[in-house]
């Protein structure tokens, strides 16, 4: 781990530490890692150092203090980017010590909740292990950095005593006692520490020595604060006195099974997602009523929904002790296989597990009653996919994420996902690939996330592309990228790619839904209004404007105004110029599409829209059954 905060300011690099300067540019460093990942503003850092009375010099300083860091961390590469009118420490967050140390507090505390207290005991002493002083920025002289210095000792003084309770609860009383005792010592006016060290003396068979630790920080809170013992110590050394039998130990009798954890991991952090993800998660935690929490995650494909659901679902499976069941709709369509793979998640028994999806479901329903699970249903294609799959009982939740707007289903807290706006689409690019790299090349950077149409998952994918070929340039991608012919197959990286994306958002549709999108392809990348969409798919005026709705809806097609003017998304245009079409439906319609369309009687068929997809100096043309097929590209 190359920076260490947890203590005096540190840094290794290939297992030697790398000496790091004093004074100011130790609060610099400082700030950059307790801000690593985000921008640090060059006036933020001049606050740190010299506070309300600044030197007329000090942003030419900071510049040099900054100069002086990346010579001293050039071992580490470049990993103090210039952003804007600030900095930002490229770092991951397992990095820096004091990430992984809140992480590692976070999980113990999620590991209480599940009643696994081996597993909890065990991640908070190694969350105590990353400690190497007495306080946080031991030596690093600012004021500013005291607020988040406070609050980590706070962290890590609370941590030690929710480890100390699960120790107790396993038994250990003799060997926690002696520690309580050096730590009651130490700190002998924190109470709860007084009372976790009789209880421990007292579970030992020590009656009398636990009386005495009472009556001596009687006498010290007395003394020192002139207060008697608070309520909590008085009520422990009451249930002592008494021989409370609640207070012998018994022992802990841990869960027969593991519970199910069936989520991916996490996908990265949630740029330009935040509120969305809060919103996702106060409809988890949130119990205003009796009903199942159901909270459906809808937008056009790409826009990020199953990396929204799945973060949302880890940051609160605390709250869901009994365990995490997660089905990919989009790959098993099965409801019955979906059910009996919940159902042996659960740990039921394979003979108690039914054939058919009513008793299936029904004993889904059974077992989750008294339980509570969270539920991710990831691809759901219609309203109806979703009903057989829910749990019982208002202490369960439900995550769904879909292309379709699933308006059907009642009593969802609805998610629209729009595309990233241009700066957050920047932002995320940035951190995939590194913000100096994007700082370098802003022309480039600008020009791809235009290509990737705000959508998260084509902005992970190039990120992917370009931190795996870090000799590869900006302009580099974004000169493959502009080949239209060749677009999707360069928007694919690993397990990662926007075709498969669009195909399973297009294998949804209908025939009739297919057949208009087919035909509004035809008319390329230019606006529209209904009636020409009529007229090319020929259908009447409201058939057809149902029709385009409902793309709108499913994602495929961006409607503006307020009669309003339709558009086929660039990439979908792509995807349909590489997919024959020919179904049964659409040859239907082919003589009647070369009439006039009802209420325009001036406008002929498709053989009189040339599709246009001009983009970066390429001009192509989709296939479409009802279009005759270009020469030549």
């Amino acid at each position: 781990m190359p920076f260490t905060v947890l203590g005096p300011l540190g840094c290794e690099h290939a297992g030697e530490r790398i000496g790091l300067p004093k004074g100011n540019s130790a609060v610099v460093l400082a700030m950059l890692l307790v801000n690593a990942g985000r921008v640090v503003a060059v006036d933020t850092l001049v606050d740190a150092i010299w506070g309300e009375r600044p030197v007329e010099t000090a942003h030419k300083q900071v510049q040099m203090l900054i100069s002086g860091l990346r010579r001293c961390l050039a071992p580490l590469g470049e990993v103090i980017a210039t952003v804007g009118t600030g900095y930002a420490l490229q770092v991951a967050p397992e990095e820096v010590d004091v990430q992984l140390f809140e992480r590692r507090v976070a999980e113990g505390r999620a590991a209480v909740g599940r009643e696994e207290p081996q597993q909890a005991a065990y991640l908070f002493y190694r969350a105590e292990e990353m400690w190497r002083g007495s306080t946080a920025f031991a030596d690093v002289p600012s004021t500013t950095l005291e607020g988040e210095r406070r609050r980590l000792d706070e962290l890590r003084q609370t941590a030690i005593m929710e480890r100390i309770d699960v120790e107790l609860d396993l038994g250990r009383h003799d060997t926690v006692a002696v520690e309580l005792g050096c730590r009651v010592r130490a700190d002998p006016l924190n109470e709860r520490l007084r009372a976790q060290l009789m209880l421990a003396l007292y579970r030992s068979g020590r009656q009398r020595e636990a009386a005495d630790v009472y009556r001596h920080g009687e006498q010290v809170l007395q003394s020192a604060l002139g207060e008697p013992p608070g309520p909590q110590l008085r009520q422990m050394w009451q249930r002592i006195a008494r021989r409370d039998p609640r207070l012998s130990y018994r022992e802990h009798t841990a869960r027969p099974t593991a519970v199910p954890c069936g989520l991916p991991a996490k996908m990265g952090p949630m740029v330009g997602r935040r509120s969305e993800l809060e919103a996702v998660r106060i409809a988890l935690t949130r119990r205003d009523c009796d009903a199942l929490p159901v909270v459906g995650i809808t937008g056009r494909g790409g826009a990020g929904k199953t990396a929204l659901a799945v973060t949302a679902a880890h940051e609160v499976t605390e709250r869901y002790p009994d365990g995490t069941l997660f089905a990919d709709l989009g790959r098993v369509r099965s409801a019955d296989r979906v059910l009996a793979g919940f159902l042996r998640a659960l740990h039921l028994p394979e003979a108690e597990i039914p054939e058919g999806t009513g008793r299936l479901s029904e004993t889904f329903r059974e077992a989750t009653m008294e339980r509570r699970v969270l539920v991710v249903l990831d691809g759901v294609a219609c309203a109806k996919e979703v009903e057989t799959l829910l749990p019982t009982g208002s202490a369960n939740a439900v995550i769904i994420t879909s292309c379709v707007p699933l308006t059907e289903l009642t009593g969802v807290r609805r998610l629209t996902l729009e595309a990233l706006a241009p700066d957050a689409a920047h932002d995320l690019l940035a951190e995939s690939v590194g913000a100096q790299r994007v700082a370098d090349e802003p022309d480039a950077a600008e020009g791809i996330v235009g290509i990737c149409e705000g959508l998260p998952l084509a902005l992970r994918i190039v990120g992917a592309r370009l931190a795996a070929a870090r000799h590869r340039s900006l302009q580099w991608l974004l000169d493959r990228l502009a080949d239209e012919r060749r677009r999707l197959d360069e928007l694919q990286f690993g397990g990662l790619s926007m075709r498969a994306c669009l195909e399973s958002g297009y294998d949804v549709l209908t025939d009739r839904q297919q057949d208009m999108l087919h035909a509004v392809a035809a008319l390329g990348a230019r606006t529209f209004r209904a009636w020409e969409a009529a007229a090319a798919a020929g259908l009447g005026l409201q058939e057809a404007e149902d029709l385009l709705d409902e793309l709108v809806a499913l994602g495929f097609l961006d409607a503006s105004g307020s009669e309003p003017r339709f558009r086929c998304h660039k990439l979908v245009l792509l995807f349909l110029s590489k997919r024959p079409y020919c179904s049964a439906a659409s040859w239907r319609h082919k003589r009647r599409r070369t009439q006039p369309a009802a209420g325009h009687p001036s406008l002929v068929g498709p053989s009189r829209f040339s599709p246009d997809l001009t983009a970066g100096g390429h001009t192509m043309t989709p296939t479409h059954p009802l279009v005759p097929p270009p020469r030549s590209w």
